[in-house]
This record gives structure tokens, sequence and C-alpha cells, in this order.
């Protein structure tokens, strides 16, 4: 299997899955190689047919393992002598244990490996940098979002220093430690230490990563300390929080060559509660840890020990939701069950079978047991086993096998007890009878104590309707008395009849004669209200989606279900599902996502008003929101009564989210940040303002140009604002302080465009003057001009890899120039206007141009062969940029539209209208969803990209704006 050196491969196949399990590499490691080894095959398993065909693969895989040799270079890899050097590649096979075995020996989950880059070193510890460890965490959020499509947990085993980066991801994202619950540490360091600060640690696993290659990248290698600390303390908050399980491997072995411990003693653990997390050593080196030649390696069995572990302990508490929760009453009164203390107490007593109709609660009693008993084995002085299995009749398969080897192993061992529980039937009664050693303890037998714990449930259960329901006492005390009355001690029933009255809309005592007092009836009343509704075709459905439920592999997605369903889509299919009572349920979150998205526009939307007067947000802010608004909707009868007449608003919300205000002269460029947390704005006050994209709030005015700013650009990583100036300069900016850190001179007219390279190392810059200079983004130096148009340059891009300038200009060309050397490549001609606007594709095959001539055309940035011409505005093109998958590309125009168009087919996919003025400025958001829009009529606006929908209008400027860039 190919495996994918960025991102996320999928190793294993078994989409039903419900944990997802992410193996993460270290620094200079590898998606594959981290966690490859090399095991050594004797001639006759060469010799054979299956290993001739292994023979060529690993001929294929040692020739592509090459360029990693030198980094990942254990003793068995490593030419020590003649007699090694001389053996033949043929005797080694290569095994790749996450694929080779893992897949294999785990098949309840899915196994992913996930690739970075890790090769650059320096940066990697500093807190603003492209490559450091914050940047490649957000990455893999961002992958996960992006390339995990499923909603299931995740368990994350990283080696080395991808530990660092998974603990800021988990910190960092929400969504990502919501959905974890457990990281399994493979030598990670996780602090510095009295023996060994951070920067010996980092310089350690640096050298152990470079071996024989460029050594001297290590002597600018800076370590930012708090930056690793804060990553530290805000991961444990979040474990203590949610509950995250922690297991710390710790390297056992030096690396030859190397002296002590890359990772130390101290280093290499959190120091959690023991319920949090368990520390194991592992008897390898720091490289050697994380790989495995058979399964017979201790490295192996400990991971694959720990990852069984985690998985069990997902299931149970899967089924402990699924059936409601554990309540400490409900299980208490087993622990003073004489058949329980017997089996307990008594060392010949080894079996307990728990046994009970359908409904009297064994799930839930022995996932309450394991948990206690599992503390249990916490005690150091405790040395007997306790098995415990739950529900032996659904064993479908080899159920007297099984049975069979429970009593067999009561005379094995008498340090192993077994606890188990199984409905009345026979056939396991027949066969657990035969153990001598074993005690039946009856939940028909002990009526009255789990009579006492449904009472108990009964009494929950009905405060939470009551309270939810608005039931009056009267109200309450029937339904209570009802259920204790019908109940017959079965937990199931009472909380089918629960959910019942939760779903309906009112309460009748003629209603909770309805529900039998036993679970077969009360199934069969459930059905029966299906098939005898009022809408035969809806009974139908319900008939046909209960059947279909039935015989599914795993729950299914609403479209799904649908696609199976032969119904009209009219027909609500939420509304069909609920008709189907207890038997099915629904999970939809999509309800509150509108709520949030409805409330935020509220909330910014009349922003100011609310901080000026706050008890404003039940008058004006709420009659003056649209009709449509949910929380108008929501809070209507807020709205004071003495506020008789109310006059007609808008049905939905405006595009008008909010206001930038601040500067006095026309905004000619915007850009947002990086991370999207920010807006800068340049303006022909001669300013260049810096402003809170959630709230508006304006942050900083940076001052120092004495003329029009006319371009701005944020650096890469967010760090640097660079601006461009009618003043003939170009400043680079402190993104945080808002210091004037370089004034970079040089060009002899108006500076038009800026563009920071995809490194951040160098800035290029266009010019009235008719050139584009390249600057060193550090020094400020001026590293080369570079001549060839004929007209003003109105437009500078880097491609994507930095390779490459493009330049357009008055001149109706278009340049690519080497950035490098400074070499003109290609000029593109076929524009018969002055060209506005360049743009790279994402993955710098193409290039987009729009002209004064009305129209955008195609470029193939390595041929220079225009390939496509997009027609379709009837007025001059100021601005196209690309998508960030490169499908799409916009456009805006002095005709006050913006066109989005298919970059393959170049057919006009969407106009977007609501500009009043010509639109100035295009460009997408990071992640592809929205488009900006800069005009002449004063506002930016923003759009659905997939919808075409203006989302906001952002106004104030008193003039036009040139540009605008959301930074990627």
């Amino acid at each position: 299997m190919d495996v994918h050196r960025i991102g996320f491969t999928q190793l294993s196949d078994n989409n039903n899955a419900k944990i997802n399990i992410i193996f993460i590499h270290g620094l200079r490691g590898h998606p594959r190689y981290t966690w490859e080894s090399g095991r050594k095959v004797s001639n006759t398993d060469i010799n054979s047919a299956s290993a001739a065909s292994n023979k060529s693969k690993s001929r294929k895989s040692l020739k592509s393992f090459d360029s990693f040799k030198s980094l990942f270079r254990s003793k068995s890899y490593k030419p020590s002598g003649s007699s090694t050097t001389s053996q033949s590649l043929s005797d080694i096979r290569k095994v790749f244990w996450l694929q080779d075995y893992l897949v294999e020996d785990i098949h309840e989950a899915r196994v992913w490996t996930y690739g970075y880059n890790a090769d650059m070193i320096d940066g990697l510890f500093q807190a603003n940098n492209q490559n450091s460890v914050l940047q490649h965490s957000r990455d893999l959020v961002e992958k996960i979002k992006g390339e995990i499509e499923n909603e299931d947990s995740f368990v994350f085993v990283a080696h080395s220093l991808g530990g660092i980066i998974v603990k800021d991801a988990i910190h960092s994202s929400q969504p990502v430690h919501r959905r974890t619950k457990s990281v399994i540490f493979l030598g990670t360091p996780h602090r510095g230490s009295i023996y060994a600060g951070w920067g010996e640690i980092a310089s350690n696993l640096a050298r152990l990563a470079l071996r024989d290659s460029d050594k001297e990248i290590l002597e600018p290698l800076k370590v930012n300390s708090e930056l690793l600390d804060n990553i530290h303390k805000g991961f444990k908050t979040i474990v203590c929080e949610y509950g995250i399980k922690i297991h710390s491997f710790q390297e056992a072995q030096a690396t030859s060559g190397i002296k002590g411990l890359h990772v130390n003693d101290f280093s290499s653990k959190l120091d959690l509660p023991q319920t949090l997390e368990t520390v194991e050593s592992i008897n390898a080196n720091h490289m050697e840890m994380a790989r495995c030649s058979n399964r017979a390696e201790s490295q192996y069995r400990a991971i694959l020990g720990v990852l069984r572990q985690v998985i069990r302990n997902l299931n149970k508490r899967r089924i402990e939701e699924t059936k409601g929760g554990l309540l400490d009453n409900v299980y208490n009164w087993i622990f003073d069950n004489s058949d329980f203390q017997q089996w307990h107490f008594n060392r010949d007593n080894r079996l307990l079978w728990i046994k009970g109709d359908p409904g009297k609660g064994k799930t839930m009693l022995l996932c309450a047991l394991s948990d206690i008993l599992k503390d249990i084995l916490h005690d150091k002085n405790l040395k007997p086993t306790i098995l415990i299995i739950d529900a032996l009749d659904e064993c479908q398969k080899d159920l007297p096998q099984l049975l069979r080897l429970i009593v067999s192993g009561l005379s094995i061992s008498s340090r192993v007890k077994w606890l188990v529980s199984s409905r009345n039937w026979p056939e396991i009664e027949e066969q657990l009878q035969q153990a001598e050693q074993g005690t039946r303890l009856s939940l028909e037998l002990n009526a009255e104590s789990v009579s006492a714990a449904v009472r108990w449930y009964i009494r929950e259960k009905v405060k939470y309707l009551a309270r939810t329901k608005k039931y009056t006492t009267e109200t309450k005390d029937t339904i209570e008395r009802y259920l204790l009355e019908h109940a017959n001690g079965t937990f199931l029933w009472v909380a089918l009849v629960c959910q019942n009255l939760e779903k309906a809309r009112l309460f009748t005592n003629s209603k909770l004669q309805d529900y039998p007092s036993e679970l077969d009836p009360l199934y069969n009343r459930m059905m029966e209200q299906i098939v005898d509704m009022e809408d035969i075709e809806a009974a139908k459905i319900c008939l046909q989606i209960l059947a279909i439920v039935v015989i599914a592999y795993r729950p299914l997605a609403l479209d799904e279900l649908m696609s199976l369903m032969e119904m009209n889509n009219e027909i609500p299919l939420e509304e069909i599902i609920q008709l189907c009572g207890s038997f099915l349920v629904a999970n939809k979150g999509s309800e509150l996502y509108t709520l949030i998205h409805d409330a935020k526009r509220f909330v910014l939307y009349n922003r100011i008003g609310i901080e000026q007067a706050p008890l404003q947000i039940y008058c004006s802010a709420l009659f003056f929101a649209p009709e449509n608004s949910i929380i108008r909707k929501t809070f209507q009868e807020y709205i004071p009564s003495w506020i008789y007449k109310i006059s007609r608003t808008r049905s939905n919300w405006s595009a008008a989210l909010q206001t930038l205000e601040g500067h006095s002269g026309s905004v000619k460029s915007v850009a947002f940040s990086p991370d999207g947390t920010k807006v800068a704005s340049g303006s022909h006050d001669n300013t260049i303002r810096l402003w809170d994209a959630m709230t508006g709030e304006s942050l900083q005015t940076l001052e120092g140009h004495s003329d029009w700013v006319k371009s701005v650009a944020f650096s890469p990583d967010g760090t640097k604002v660079a601006s461009g100036s009618d003043d003939e300069t170009i400043r680079l900016w402190d993104a945080m302080t808002g210091e004037s850190l370089q004034t970079l001179e040089g060009h002899s007219d108006s500076v038009s465009s800026v563009a920071f390279s995809p490194d951040g190392t160098k800035v290029a810059s266009g010019s009235d003057d008719e050139t584009i200079r390249l600057w060193d983004a550090m020094t400020g130096e001026s590293l080369q001009t570079l001549e060839g148009h004929s007209g003003s340059v109105s437009s500078v891009a880097f491609s994507p890899d930095g390779t490459k300038v493009a330049s357009g200009s008055h001149d109706k060309t278009i340049r690519l120039w080497d950035a490098m050397t400074g070499e003109s490549l290609q000029t593109l001609e076929g524009h018969s206007g002055s060209v506005s606007s360049v743009a790279f594709s994402p993955d710098g095959t193409k290039v987009a141009s729009g002209s004064h001539d009305k129209t955008i055309r195609l470029w193939d940035a390595m041929t220079g062969e225009s390939l496509q011409t997009l027609e379709g505005h009837s007025g001059s093109v100021s601005s196209v940029a690309f998508s960030p998958d490169g499908t799409k590309v916009a456009s805006g125009s002095h005709d006050k539209t913006i066109r989005l168009w298919d970059a393959m087919t170049g057919e006009s996919l969407q106009t977007l209208e609501g500009h009043s003025s010509w639109v100035n400025s295009v460009a997408f958001s990071p992640d592809g969803t929205k488009v900006a829009s800069g005009s002449h009529d004063k506002t930016i606006r923003l759009w659905d990209a997939m919808t075409g929908e203006s989302l906001q209008t952002l106004e104030g400027h008193s003039s036009l704006q040139a540009s605008s860039a959301f930074e990627r």
C-alpha cells in the first residue's frame, strides 16, 4: 500500500469501526519508515514462490528507503564489516507493523498513519514560525477535518516530538479533544528537567535524527521553553477535565554512539494520577521503540496490549451510554447480597452467574461491577484475577465452547474468579450447573432489591420529566404512582415508557393505560401503534424503515436511509422516524448550529448598541431583528408589552454584519491574517489598521508612511505585516506590537503591490517604476531588481513553492520570473488591455490573470500556453483568485459583480450581485467556503462560496478598497 508523505493514509478498510487509531511520527520521521523494521529471512523462505514475490517487493521498498536510511539507520541496517556489507538485500524483509500486524490484530478500529514535513528543524520550537510545532498541530487539526470523514473517537500513538504536536492539537482544538479518548506516547519529551533543559533535549533528538547529515543546522536551533511548557500545562488541564487516558512508554536503552537516554525518565512522563496515566519501559532505544520486526517483540506486545485495553474501555462506555448511564444507587444493593458476598469472600467459590429476564439490569450491573472490581485490581497486594463476561446469551457463535471454557477454567487456577451474566436460558444453566465451585445470583429471587433500585430509578426519571415537560405536582405524582405499580422490577420497561412520555405533546391519564406492564406486550403495543396509524402510507414507510434498520450492519445516516427507501422525497423523513417511537432514535445537531449562527449574527449586528446600552437587547435589538431570525422568534415574548406597534423589518439578515470605522481616508487594501482572527487595512490616510475580525474592534494603528498606503499583506506565520505606499517605500511591521521593524527603500515610484514568499523569507514588490523587487524579509536587503515590463507593475504573486514570481503590468503582459536568479522565464501575451491582477493555482501549474479587456485568462505555468479565456463580465476585471483546492476561480469586475468559474471547464458557475459600484478585489478564505470582495462602494462583502449568498457587509469607509486577500 502506498503511504502518503503528507496527510493521512488509512491502513485498514474497516469502515464500520467506531474508533480511529492515529500514528504520528517525530522529528525527521516518516509515516511509514518510522514504523518499519527489517528482519532477516532464511534462504528457504527466499527460494519459495511466495518469498520470491516478497523479495521483489523488498527491493522496491529498499530502493524507496535509500533517501531515509541515513536518518533512520538501526543496528540491523548499518554496515559494520564485510559480512554485513556483502549481505544480499534480499536477506532483509521490511515489516511495516502497523499494516502487517496491527490491522489484523485490532480489527475493531480504523488504523491511520499521518505524515507531515518534519525535515525542517530550524524554527520547530519557536512560537511564530511556519515550521513550528504550533503550525504542525494546526495542520493536523485541519487534516483531521478534511480527511477523516467519520465522527468516531480518536486514539493517538505518537513517537518522540510527534507527541508534542498531538498535545497541542488536543489542547487547541475542542472538536479534537472531545473525540480523543486516549494517547500513547513513545519517548515523547513532555518537559525539561534539572538534568536536561528543553534545549538539550531538542538538540539530542535533532542529532539522533540527523546522524551523518548537516549538523550545522543545529547551530541556530532555538527552543522557546515557555511555549513548550505552556503546551504541556494546557494539555494536562484538558486530560484531567475530559478524563483522557495516557500511556507513556519510556526508552530503556541508549542509542549507540550517543551518551545517555535521549528522553530521560523525568521528561518522558506527565506525572498524572494513576487513574489517568500509566508509565512503562520498552527495552529498546529511542528510534527502535517505534519498530517491531515480529509479533513477539516486547514493544509490539506492550503497545498492542494497551490498544486492546483502550478499545475494551471505549466499547464498555458506549454500552453504558446507550443504556442511559450508570447511577450509583441502582447497583449498590448487590454488595450486601449474600450470594455476592459468598462468591467474593469464599476462595473456593470462583464463579458468580447473574441471571435474569430481559430488562432487569444485568448489563448495567456488570458494567458497574467491572468498574469497581477494576479499581480493586489497582491494589498492589491483590493478586487474584477476575474475568467478567456480560450477556452470554448474546454470544451467537461458539456459545457451547465458551461455556466449557468457563467451567474448565475454574479448575485451572484458584486465583481466577469469573463473573458472568445471561438471561434465564436452559442451555446456559445446563452447562454452568457443572461448575462445582460456583454460585448463582438470581435477580428474580432478589426481586425486592431490584425493585428498590427500580423505584429509585423511577423517581429520578419522573423528576426529570416534570422539570422538562413542566408537569403539575398532581401529574407528576400520577405518573410516578403508575410506574411504581406497573414496573414489575424492570428497568427497560420504565425507560421505554419515559421515552414515550417525553415525546408526547400532551399528557392525559388515559395515555398511561396504553402502556402494558410487561416488556413483550409493551413492544407489541408500540408496533400496534405503528400498524394502526390512520395514515396507511406512513405506517407502510415506518415498517419499511424498521426492516432496513434491523438488517443494517451499522447505524445509518438519514441520507443513507433515504437512498434505501421507496418513498416520495416530499415526505419529511425526520417526521416518519418520530412516528416509529422508541424503536428508532435520530441524532441530529444542525438545529443547534443554526441557532448559534443566528445568535452570532444578532450579537455582531447589534454590538455597538448593546455595548452602550445592554438592556436594549430586549427592546430595539430584538424587534429590529429580521422577521425570520431564530433569535427573534425564540424570544418574541420578551419584547416589552408597552411597545404596541412594531414597524415592518426585513425577512432575513442583510449583508451588513459589522462596520469597521476609524480610517479618515479611502481604504485601498485589506487582508486577513493566516488564522483569520485579524484584518489589516491600508488607507489614503497614510496608516495601516489592525482589526479584530470577530468583534470589529480596532486593535492598532500603524503610522509611519508619508503617503497613501496602497497594499498590505500578512506574512505566512502571521507575525508581520508588509505595506506598500505611494511614498515609494515598503514597510515591515510587527503584527503583535505594531512596531515598525524595517523600511525598504529602492523603488523610484509608487509601490502598488506587495507579497510574502510562502516560506516568509522574501518580500516581492511591484511598482509604477515598471520594476519588481525582491527583498530579504529578515534584513531588508534588496536582493534583486526584475526589469522587463514597459508599463506600471500592478500585481505580483509568488508560486506556491516559492520558485517563481508572476507579475501583471499595464503593458498588457504577464511575466514569470525565476525567484532565485531573477531571470525572466516567460512573457504571456494575449490580453488586449492592462493586466490588473495575477494569481497562481494552489498546485502551481496554472496562472490566472484579469484584465481591463473584460476577460480572465488561464495560462499553463510551465509552457506559457493560453489554456482558456473566461468571458462574461461587462466591465474591466480588476481582481482574480483561485480557490484553495484549485477547482474554482473568482473574479471581480467594474460591472459591480463577482463571478465564480470552473477552473477546469471555464464554465461560469455563479454571479454574485450586491455591490453598488466597482468590485476592486476578490479573495477566497483559507478553507474555501467564503469569498471576500472589496468595492468602490466603500464596503467589503463576504459571500458563501457554495451558494453565492451574501453573508456580511463591512461598511464604514469613505472611499474605495483596491485589493483584498485571505492569507493562507
